[in-house]
């Protein structure tokens, strides 16, 4: 019985050890739902995501984001980032990842439109913990300027993310995301936290 279980626990062992890295192409579809208790967007709000991702060489990979929500009080927001990114092995299933990002988002009152303009920084991990799951994790750094009838402002947006993925065959996988962040659009600071649960295509 014992060599039974030394033996099983040496091969989920070497399950995990022996996962390859995560893939750098793919794309995926899903459903946000959120909450936020901005001056300007307070409440709940929810819509849709698009995500691709492609590996253009060795370690270095281009990305778009694409939502499109419904907030409160008849307002939507639509937009976009974009992220050039390197993302280099520290172990057998885990990449160190670096991204600049530009992203553009739209925010529609009736016939008002007003929204923001932004570039900034992320850095995260990505690992294939074992064969059938994949977790990721880290932290943005984002410079936002909005439009004047926003403020005006130019601030900095603090964003954490965490999520994980199950891997259902070679090529689909079903997650979900999770990210927080504080954000000036108006006078007053608020905070913004976003759920996103997607199936994802890789290649």
């Amino acid at each position: 019985m014992k060599n039974f279980i030394i033996g099983v626990s040496i091969s989920v062992l070497s399950s995990i050890a022996i996962a390859e890295g995560p893939s750098w192409t793919y794309a995926s579809f899903g459903f946000v739902a959120g909450d936020s208790s901005d001056a300007f967007i307070d409440g709940n709000f929810s819509g849709h995501s698009f995500n691709a991702s492609g590996e253009l060489m060795d370690n270095i990979h281009a990305r778009i984001d694409y939502s499109d929500v419904d907030l409160n009080d008849g307002i939507s927001s639509e937009g976009y980032s974009i992220a050039l990114g390197a993302h280099s092995a520290v172990t057998d299933n885990t990449d160190l990842v670096v991204e600049f990002v530009s992203a553009n988002y739209d925010f529609e009152d009736g016939n008002q439109t007003d929204g923001y303009d932004s570039y900034g920084l992320n850095v995260g991990l990505r690992s294939m913990f074992s064969n059938k799951l994949e977790l990721s994790g880290g932290v943005s750094f984002i410079d936002l300027e909005s439009d004047a009838d926003l403020g005006g402002n130019n601030e900095r947006q603090v964003t954490i993310y965490f999520g994980g993925q199950y891997i259902v065959n070679e090529n689909m996988g079903i997650g979900i995301d999770y990210s927080e962040f504080n954000v000036q659009i108006t006078d007053d600071f608020g905070s913004i936290s976003v759920l996103n649960v997607y199936a994802r295509w890789s290649l």
